[in-house]
């Protein structure tokens, strides 16, 4: 199995894990290419060709989102030239764009949506040499032509699949990257369509009701994976990364009641603003819950309506926060900017209402429309995407594949680099008037310095300082927690974890 992970901090990807389960549950032996800097394997061509040598092979299995799939695409060619073993690739990319993927050189077959079942069914025809182009879930290679197989129903009980593999993964060096959060799924799919995500896309390829695909693991099921990552001395958080924890009301309060009777270790979860209330987050902070992670994306009520999809007013977020606050769990905050049609005083309006929030962790990522989504048409439409990019940006972070009017690429990366600055400029703290000065002095650097990155070298070079002398003054801000998450410095006493 190869799994490409490659300029981003290091994940551990749920479908392969349970798919290497499932494998080795039924006597397959499974290696799995992890690529990752943080990890130590680097995208080495030669390395990955050394491995397969070694290993031997009977099928090469990629897994792959979109952002990663140019790397995908680069290897199957490669061992391809260097081997002659067939190769199959799933994931999402894979499940909304089998066309392209399945025309890859290198890459025989394809397995769209849910695997558990069509892959060992693939595998198990495979090793027995029987006909293996006509299993529903998988597209093949035949004679010149494309077998096209329908979808197999998702699984319904998700307790009858294995707990995912970690071993497979170097669990260890993830868990120690990540400062012991654990990364746990309670369950599959969520109810609700934002333009932005494989959501509404998974409801047309089943062609059911989304709310239809979501399906929970039963509490006494999650409660024994726990129970078995709780062994490992170096964990110290799980981290629930289902879409939206608290969709099922009874589920989440079954499962607060139970959790605290069997573990001490602390948790975070993702929520939906528009299902938490206060009874809600009684129950997880009396759990043990210590984190939630909320999507704000933009603070134009109008741009999540009518672009994303996301029918949330302000005040409902305030709320939630608010309340979430005062249960004593320390909120994250998610934000998009260089949305289409956003404009310099959209990405103000996000700014202003993460400083009136004030969360315990911001996060801010550059837009980024994932083919098959609905807001990829809708780019696509409006002529917005630059092909070059969209093939070449393998993260979310580094800059925007849109081509707009109404923001410039410049002024995406000026927002994106001094986001937490803005925040502080704009907050009641007494050092909000030194940020917007300082904000203001460096949003006049000439263009050509924000494009070539001299200007956010300058940026991380002054911010380093400035954050060491705030720090030592004890004086509210926001620093850098790893490269992604601006922390509010005052929650950690003015240090980091």
């Amino acid at each position: 199995m190869i799994y490409p992970d490659l300029e981003t901090t290091v994940s551990y990807s749920f479908g392969v894990g349970i798919l290497a389960a499932i494998l080795k549950k039924n006597r397959h032996e499974v290696k799995l290419l992890h690529l990752n800097e943080e990890i130590g394997y680097l995208f080495d061509l030669e390395r990955i060709r050394e491995d397969v040598e070694h290993f031997k092979p009977e099928i090469i299995a990629f897994s792959s989102t979109s952002n990663q799939f140019r790397f995908v695409k680069e290897i199957a060619i490669f061992l391809r030239k260097n081997f002659n073993i067939p190769a199959i690739c799933g994931g999402v990319h894979a499940t909304l764009c089998p066309d392209e993927v399945i025309s890859i050189d290198g890459i025989d077959f394809i397995c769209r949506g849910e695997g558990d079942v069509a892959f060992l069914e693939f595998v198990n025809r495979l090793e027995k040499k029987q006909d293996v182009t006509n299993i529903k879930g998988i597209w093949a290679k035949s004679d010149g032509d494309i077998v096209r197989n329908p979808l197999r129903p998702v699984v319904e009980n998700l307790d009858s699949l294995p707990f995912a593999d970690r071993e497979v993964f170097q669990s260890d060096k993830i868990l120690k990257i990540s400062r012991g959060w654990v990364n746990i799924l309670s369950g599959r799919g969520c109810p609700f369509l934002c333009s932005y995500c494989v959501n509404h896309c998974y409801s047309t390829l089943y062609k059911s009701n989304v709310k239809s695909l979501v399906r929970h693991r039963s509490v006494e099921n999650v409660l024994k994976e726990i129970s078995l990552i709780v062994k490992d001395k170096n964990a110290r958080m799980i981290n629930f990364n289902d879409d939206t924890f608290t969709l099922d009301k009874e589920w989440v309060l079954e499962f607060c009641e139970k959790y605290p009777k069997k573990f001490k270790l602390p948790f975070a979860c993702n929520v939906r603003v528009t299902n938490f209330d206060e009874d809600m987050a009684a129950a997880l902070k009396n759990a043990g819950c210590e984190e939630l992670k909320i999507g704000v994306e933009s603070g134009n009520e109008k741009i999540r309506r009518i672009i994303l999809d996301r029918f949330t007013p302000d005040h409902v977020m305030l709320k939630a926060f608010s309340i979430a606050k005062k249960a004593g769990l320390r909120c994250w905050a998610y934000n998009m900017i260089g949305i289409p049609t956003e404009t310099r005083e959209n990405v103000l309006e996000t700014v202003k209402l993460n400083a009136k929030i004030r969360p315990y962790i911001i996060r801010c990522s550059i837009f980024f429309p994932y083919k098959g989504t609905k807001i990829y048409d809708y780019c696509v439409q409006n002529n917005m995407i630059d092909k070059e990019k969209e093939d070449k940006f393998s993260n979310y972070f580094e800059g925007s594949i849109l081509k707009m009017d109404s923001i410039s690429q410049v002024e995406i990366l000026k927002f994106k680099k001094m986001f937490k600055w803005y925040v502080d400029a704009y907050s009641y703290i007494e050092v909000s008037s030194f940020f917007k000065e300082l904000v203001e002095k460096f949003e006049q650097l000439p263009g050509m310095l924000w494009e070539n990155g001299k200007a956010q070298e300058m940026v991380s070079k002054v911010d380093k300082q400035i954050d060491g002398l705030f720090k030592t003054q004890k004086k509210e801000h926001y620093t850098t927690r790893r490269q992604l998450d601006l922390n509010f410095c005052k929650d950690l006493n003015f240090q980091l974890p």
